[in-house]
């Protein structure tokens, strides 16, 4: 009845009881009060309100609660029971809810969960868990004392002076902390508390286990030691990494395949040019069935000794990892997880090590390496070389960097790659040969070709031990297109470099075809599109890249024409002019496509497509530069046109004459302008004086407006600035009767006199920012409050009522009636704040 390892002491003392202290606190034990009070201090600490709970941790609060406790077990008659702590906790209850709300819910259960209590009920556990849940709950509150052992919880929860021993209760503690595994879990850290209870999170993860652990899946299981074991079991199983081949005994890398009882493992072990070896561990499941039927398998039967501690490892860990699939894993369950993986990999590493192995009928094998050997010795047949299976993509790219006069690498004469030298193509061929017939009878017939995949596709099918020597295939591949035999082209039939049977990056999109034997490759020569040393391939290829960069050039001006006409021109007649030459280039682009369809087939209008693609580029070539030359011009046309609009009241008849003039010249214009000769005669058509009548109209204008003097008078005017920039005490009937209406001719004659200017300029940014500006101007009648005279009496007014004082000389400035508001609460706040002296004038009063 008197608990261990006690760190520190109470008084009465924790850790013994003598015979008349017993009979004088029955039915308490000795040091229940203090314990008491132990667990109730640190609990009140814990409470949101510690000053509210009725945990007070005073001695009078323990002597209360130790009555009720005496009072109850009167009542219940039981003499020879002991109070325990399980007493104190049901008396205490709704004050632990309040303040451990969580691990009250695990042990009381919720409206959405079950809890301990409920499993008790159901059956699934019994009372006995219930009081150790009980004494846990309190126990971890004073572990600084009393450690929370399964010893101290015996004591806790022992009370029938006739029941079972220490010894025994204790044993029994442990069986229910194990029943109790999804709710009390056991902690790692080493300074509190040994038990805690499991959050909601653990106790979904843990109720998921048992359920997986009562149902397993064993493809489910195997699937996952495949992605979280199986990578750790290959290293700890020291597979070889290499094997002899073949009478030679050289040695070649290995790389491996596994499956376990019928299901195939992505893990593998890769090995770079190495053979393939594919292992078939048997014996895990408990339903496996031993088929070994596959004559280039390696067999491994694993020992049967333990092998049901090993199944049900496995179980246990398999069911831990999917529950905590599809959860967040807790540190806690993590750090268990781990621990269950780390003996599934010792088990099964230990029974495949004392395992037996079995390769086509060979049962009599001894030793890992030497089944290895065996099962490389009878999957790749004579005339197979392992060599293939070293040629990478980097070998690959040592090919592509050879001419037609080089000496094949060593590995390639190896694997048999065809050379251009007759010569050096004697002795054994038989990989050539069987690569050529595979290929040749797979191209018969088909004047599209095939795709290179669907070839290496269907060598393999023929040939299985080639698939991974897919790189060596297409190196001699390569070879035979180098010798003329094939000829690779694109999914459109446009005939590809001889290399690209070698890159990886554009297989997919890569065919082989027989190449036609026409006398292309003089007309390619005659039209400059073939050197004497080059192929027919690549004089094709140049014939097309040369169409294909003048259609993108092409679309390029055309692209650049349309956003001018789109973005940068306002008058229609310049408007249609740029239509014409897009409707022109989108015809040429057209053309240009037939071109391309033709060498892509290589019909019989060859000879013409070489011819017109020379003189299609001279085309393009004339018309580029003139529109870099004329664009400027052109949009010098397009803001003259925009600028003489009749709607504005400064131009005169004779600019509006000249501006109609030169309208008409360019909407009546029927040539191609951009072309050299093209340009000379809408140039010489349509070019007026229309810029010089426009701006002696304007001159005229602003002449008899006496413009430019009044505006001189704005612009210096210390009142007429921008809206920003003016002081808070101008107020806004004053703004807009004086200030803005002055702005905005300031503003409208700024925006025409400058546009009219900039019609002289050569830069095409200037008169399409001159274009624009002009054409969101409106008349002055339209933009103006007012004609001329009227605003300069309205300069003179203001200038009369500031005088020489500026903005922010002044307190409030306004006009009467519609400021009055804002004037009278400032006259309110002055006189509020300091004396006024008023002065009567013959205009009104002067407050200072």
């Amino acid at each position: 009845m008197v608990y261990n390892e006690t760190k520190q002491n109470t008084k009465p003392p924790l850790d013994s009881i003598d015979t008349d202290t017993l009979v004088e606190f029955y039915p308490f034990l000795p040091y229940h009060a203090p314990l008491f009070l132990e667990i109730l201090f640190n609990l009140r600490q814990e409470a949101s309100d510690p000053a509210k709970s009725i945990f007070s941790g005073t001695a009078r609060a323990i002597l209360a609660l130790m009555h009720n406790l005496l009072q109850k077990w009167i009542d219940d008659g039981k003499s020879d029971r002991v109070i325990t702590l399980v007493d104190f906790y049901e008396l205490i209850k709704p004050e632990l809810q309040e303040i451990l709300t969580q691990d009250m819910r695990v042990i009381e259960g919720s409206d959405t969960n079950q809890g301990i209590k409920d499993e008790v009920k159901d059956g699934t556990l019994e009372e006995f868990d219930l009081a150790v849940a009980k004494a846990v709950l309190l126990l971890q509150h004073v572990h600084e004392i009393v450690p929370l052992n399964e010893g101290n919880i015996a004591v806790s929860v022992m009370s029938d002076l006739n029941g079972r021993s220490w010894i025994s209760t204790q044993n029994r503690v442990e069986e229910s902390l194990d029943r109790l595994e999804k709710f009390i879990r056991p902690t790692e850290d080493e300074v509190g508390a040994r038990y805690r209870f499991a959050t909601q999170e653990e106790r979904i993860i843990y109720n998921d286990t048992e359920e997986n652990e009562a149902n397993p899946d064993w493809e489910a299981v195997l699937q996952a030691v495949d992605e979280h074991l199986w990578g750790r079991i290959t290293e700890d199983l020291s597979l070889p990494e290499s094997a002899p081949y073949g009478e030679s005994g050289e040695e070649y890398p290995v790389a491996y395949t596994f499956s376990l009882d019928g299901t195939d493992f992505e893990t593998t072990i890769e090995a770079e040019g190495g053979v393939d070896t594919s292992v078939a561990v048997q014996g895990v499941r408990p339903d496996h069935t031993t088929n070994q039927s596959d004559g280039e398998t390696l067999y491994w039967t694993i020992d049967t000794e333990g092998i049901d501690d090993l199944r049900n490892h496995l179980v246990q860990w398999w069911a831990l990892r999917d529950a905590v699939s599809t959860q967040n894993t807790p540190p806690a369950v993590e750090h268990e997880l781990d621990q269950r993986a780390d003996a599934v990999r010792r088990k099964l590493v230990s029974a495949m090590q004392s395992g037996s192995y079995t390769v086509k009928d060979r049962t009599d094998i001894s030793g890992l390496s030497r089944a290895v050997r065996t099962a490389v010795d009878v999957t790749y047949p004579d005339d197979f070389h392992p060599m293939m299976l070293q040629v990478s993509e980097d070998r690959l790219q040592e090919l592509t960097t050879l001419s037609t006069e080089d000496t094949l690498p060593a590995w390639a004469r190896t694997i048999q790659v065809p050379s251009t030298n007759p010569s050096a193509d004697q002795g054994q061929k038989s990989i050539q040969s069987n690569v050529m017939a595979l290929t040749g009878r797979q191209l018969k017939d088909r004047a599209d070709g095939l795709n290179m995949n669907t070839v290496l596709d269907g060598i393999t099918s023929e040939k299985p031990f080639y698939d991974e020597a897919r790189p060596a295939l297409r190196a001699i591949i390569w070879g035979f297109c180098r010798n003329g035999r094939f000829v690779p082209v694109d999914e459109d039939g446009d005939t590809l470099p001889t290399s690209a049977v070698l890159d990886q990056e554009t297989l997919a999109t890569t065919r082989l075809k027989l190449l036609p034997r026409e006398s292309i490759g003089t007309l390619l020569e005659e039209g400059g599109f073939k050197e004497t040393t080059e192929t027919v391939a690549d004089g094709l290829i140049h014939l097309r890249d040369a169409n294909q960069q003048l259609r993108s050039s092409l679309t390029g001006l055309q692209e650049d024409v349309q956003l001018v006409a789109d973005t940068d021109v306002r008058s229609d007649s310049v408007a249609e002019l740029l239509e014409a030459l897009i409707e022109e280039l989108a015809d040429r682009i057209d053309s240009t496509d037939d071109r391309l369809e033709i060498v892509r087939s290589q019909g019989d209008d060859l000879g013409a497509v070489i011819e017109q693609t020379n003189q299609e580029q001279e085309w393009f070539e004339e018309v580029q530069d003139v529109w870099d030359r004329r664009l400027v011009s052109l949009q010098r046309f397009d803001a003259q046109l925009t600028m003489g609009d009749d709607r504005f009241e400064w131009i005169d008849e004779e600019a509006q004459s000249t501006v109609a003039e030169q309208r008409d010249a360019l909407t009546t214009f029927g040539g191609e302008w951009w072309t050299t000769d093209g340009w000379k005669m809408l140039a010489g058509e349509a070019t007026t004086t229309a810029t010089e009548a426009l701006q002696n109209s304007w001159e005229q204008y602003i002449d008899r407006q006496a413009l430019l003097t009044f505006v001189e008078r704005i612009d210096d005017h210390p009142w007429i600035i921008p809206p920003t920039e003016l002081a808070t005490g101008v107020q806004v009937a004053l703004e807009r009767e004086y200030i803005t209406p002055l702005r905005e001719l300031q503003q409208w004659y700024e925006t025409v006199d400058g546009a009219l200017s900039s019609l002289s300029a050569d830069d095409e940014e200037t008169l399409v920012s001159a274009t624009d500006s002009i054409a969101d101007v409106d008349s002055f009648t339209n933009a103006i409050d007012g004609d001329v005279e009227e605003l300069q009496s309205r300069l003179d007014r203001l200038t009369m009522i500031v005088g020489d004082r500026s903005p922010n000389d002044v307190d409030r400035i306004g006009v009467l009636p519609d400021d009055r508001e804002n004037i009278d609460q400032r006259l309110e706040r002055l006189i509020e704040e300091r004396e006024l002296d008023i002065e009567t004038t013959d205009s009104g009063v002067i407050i200072r």
